[in-house]
């Protein structure tokens, strides 16, 4: 049993850190308590966000706790006193309820005010009060008060120097801060023994603890803002003096009490502090504790008269990085701070660097929009750069290159692509090429197959990354390998590159990574036709992208992908039309969703409600749809519903004539194979009556797929081309189609209420 008490008053890290432990897969008999106070939260609470996430978590209670009630405070009163309570003593059970609302501690700490000042007394044994003039004070902070104001002036002065200190102090740095002698400190510690607040800590002799936080809270509250300013100061000299061979073990104290004090102290000492406390998180991967030594070296750095310019500027950059890296929704406008501030001084270096942070948590890759203030800030920072090629450049390129993916300016966008490889090139800097290789399906021209002219650059990333040893580089040559060759079928090479991408890696063992090989497993499930454990694989993944931190929409859009693809060959897209619809309004500019959505619609023979999407698609000459790497998952969706939907013959044509480059293979959308291109040409030219060209494309098709191992969309073929035959009237053909696709079905667990098993079934009772 592990207890978290006050968890209202960790800091973030700890959270963070909790939040990973009750997540984590590993199988332990482990039980977990924590407690806190909801009336010392808000909205923005670190915890508040940790507890949003923990009502989605299987194992996880809460129970709402009340304070005592009348008769168990009489109870309480009772037990402690020895005896049972006489009439004096319940009214005053009564009105102790009534002020404390049962909480036990007030309740003692009550009791404690009053034993102290005379208003109960002991006589014979019993514990006995005169109800008249008790005057039990208002609240918890004014009761520790009034304790304390009744005990020595010297137990007082060291009990609010050890409150500054924190929740647990040693008597050196005690001593030494507070200015009391030994033996004068010593009988002020032995009184606060005695009189329950403060406790011996186990251990090494001369360490205590508060016994309640809230009475650490009531002395520190007590004291006047120069008082504490001065005594952080003091402390900060303290534990500067007393840990001068080992100062790096103490960066966090030194950091906080000389921030706390830099009003009163050496203001460029607490920022010197809090950016070393700092730059260490983030080498132990504590970046919102890193975040908050950075805010607080900047508070310190506002104490400073004419501070450098570029101090400031780094400072917000260093902040920038760490709430980017952990997640801060506050991260967007720190860096657009940083990016102002390099602005102001002229500085592209420092321009370029937090440019490249603000992509760095932009998540482009899962956005279907141009994020148009990003955009500027590359640009502004690509031209503020010497012309000649630098790493700096040819990331901000490539990055830019990357933002204007969802954009109109197709050739723009290839051509800074482009550029950013051949500058990364000429600097032959390994970590720019590494960035610039990842980046570089920017460069693609998405209304011909792009696979071709990715090869090549995967050849020269992978000599790199094999040079180079690096690991990160080899895991993305390994990943656009493997979904290259399961869009050609190349069912060898997929196993080939599969194995190399979970030994690269094993080795890295970095959450993120984690979570993405957990996607490629699922989605190489449904890609095999194991729906079952595609789904399953797809959900467990969830919790691994989550211990990542990854954002969420990322995991949605990634599990998206792959839950269409389940849910298509299920039968169940029916389930997803709600979800599609709501993105067709909130991004109405996206067309791979309004294919989605008239696949689905058409899915639960809902033709007529897609055929404005079908439409809206293939207006203006296909305008509303990019030449991006959807392009052909767009196509292919278009053709496939064309034999339903019944669009004008030109348009069939149209969607044809732009579909043909991509035949003989597959695509990839980012998350999943989402079919094979030749299915489409065999719909469509089913559509226009052109038989023989629709029965090649359905052969090929399957030719493909069992080369490749897809199994459903074997099926898949098998039913469509026996619907198309049946409609032919040729009776033979299409029942040999349409027994086989039903028995496969039934193997791959096809069952939803529009699966071809459904579909199959009825066809057949059909056919004379």
């Amino acid at each position: 049993v592990l207890v978290l008490d006050d968890v209202h008053w960790a800091d973030k890290p700890s959270l963070m850190l909790f939040r990973h432990l009750l997540r984590s897969s590993t199988a332990m008999r482990l039980f977990v308590l924590a407690t806190y106070r909801d009336t010392d939260l808000d909205r923005t609470h670190p915890l508040s966000e940790v507890l949003a996430d923990f009502r989605r978590q299987p194992g996880v209670e809460r129970l709402d706790l009340h304070g005592l009630d009348e008769g168990e405070v009489t109870s309480l009163m009772s037990k402690t006193a020895g005896h049972d309570l006489d009439e004096p003593g319940l009214q005053l059970a009564h009105v102790l309820h009534d002020e404390t609302e049962g909480n036990p501690f007030f309740v003692g700490e009550v009791l404690r005010h009053l034993a102290e000042s005379g208003a109960i007394v002991q006589q014979n044994g019993r514990w006995t009060t005169g109800m008249d003039g008790i005057g039990i004070p208002e609240g918890i902070r004014e009761v520790i008060g009034r304790r304390l104001s009744r005990l020595s002036e010297d137990l007082n002065k060291a009990l609010a120097v050890a409150a500054v200190i924190g929740p647990t102090f040693d008597i050196t740095t005690l001593e030494a801060a507070s200015g009391l002698d030994g033996d004068a400190l010593f009988d002020a510690l032995d009184e606060a023994v005695q009189h329950g607040l403060i406790r011996e800590v186990p251990g090494p002799a001369g360490r205590y603890s508060f016994t309640h936080a809230l009475m650490r809270s009531a002395l520190y509250e007590e004291l006047t803002t120069n008082r504490k300013v001065r005594m952080h100061s003091k402390v900060g000299e303290v534990l500067e003096s007393r840990f001068a061979s080992s100062i790096d073990a103490h960066l966090d104290e030194l950091a906080y009490h000389f921030g706390e004090g830099a009003l009163a102290g050496d203001p460029m000492k607490a920022v010197d502090y809090a950016c070393r406390a700092g730059e260490r998180a983030m080498d132990d991967l504590a970046f919102e504790a890193a975040a908050v030594h950075f805010e607080r070296a900047l508070g310190s750095f506002e104490l400073i008269d004419d501070g450098s310019r570029e101090v400031r500027c780094d400072l917000l950059l260093a902040l920038a990085e760490a709430l980017h890296i952990g997640a801060d929704e506050r991260r967007r406008s720190a860096t657009f701070e940083a990016a102002h501030a390099a602005r102001a001084l002229g500085d592209a270096d420092r321009l370029a660097r937090a440019a490249l942070v603000l992509v760095s948590g932009s998540s482009a890759a899962t956005r279907i929009s141009v994020d148009d203030e990003l955009v500027a800030v590359l640009s502004e920072a690509v031209a503020a750069l010497p012309p000649d090629p630098s790493p700096a450049r040819a990331k901000l390129l490539a990055a830019l290159a990357v933002e204007l993916q969802w954009g109109p300016e197709t050739e723009r966008r290839m051509a800074i692509a482009r550029d950013a490889l051949e500058t990364a090139r000429a600097t032959r800097d390994s970590e720019a090429l590494r960035y610039v290789f990842a980046r570089s399906w920017a460069m693609l021209d998405g209304s011909r197959p792009w696979h071709t002219e990715l090869l090549p650059i995967l050849d020269e990333s992978e000599t790199l990354a094999i040079e180079s040893g690096d690991l990160l580089a080899q895991r993305d040559v390994h990943n656009f390998r493997l979904w290259i060759a399961a869009m050609l079928g190349d069912r060898p090479e997929v196993e080939r590159h599969r194995g190399a991408y979970a030994r690269v890696v094993d080795q890295l063992r970095l959450p993120a990574t984690e979570a993405a090989r957990a996607w490629s497993e699922a989605a190489l499930a449904e890609y095999h036709g194991r729906l079952a454990d595609a789904e399953r694989m797809a959900v467990e993944s969830i919790a691994v992208a989550q211990r990542a931190d990854m954002p969420e929409e990322v995991i949605r859009g990634v599990l998206g992908g792959i839950f269409y693809c389940v849910r298509f060959h299920q039968g169940r897209l029916n389930e997803l039309v709600d979800t599609l619809e709501g993105l067709v309004v909130d991004v109405p500019g996206a067309p791979v969703f309004r294919v989605a959505l008239a696949g689905a619609l058409v899915e639960s023979d809902r033709v007529d409600d897609a055929r404005e999407h079908y439409m809206w698609l293939v207006e203006d000459d296909f305008a509303r749809v990019p030449h991006d790497v959807e392009y052909p998952v767009t196509l292919d969706g278009l053709a496939r519903l064309a034999y339903r939907v019944r669009p004008d013959e030109e348009v069939i044509r149209q969607v044809i004539d732009r579909l043909l480059p991509f035949k003989g293979f597959m695509n990839w959308s980012g998350a999943a194979i989402s079919g094979p291109n030749d299915i489409g040409l065999a719909m469509s030219y089913a559509a226009l009556g052109q038989h023989d060209d629709a029965d090649r494309y359905f052969a090929s098709t399957l030719e493909l797929c069992e080369r490749g191992g897809v199994r459903c969309w074997i099926a898949r073929v098998h039913y469509d081309w026996g619907r198309i035959l049946a409609d032919r009237g040729d009776a033979p053909r299409a029942r040999e189609h349409l027994e086989l696709s039903m028995a496969m079905g039934e193997e791959l667990e096809m069952i939803g209420p529009f699966s071809i098993i459904q579909r199959g079934r009825a066809l057949l009772e059909s056919i004379p």
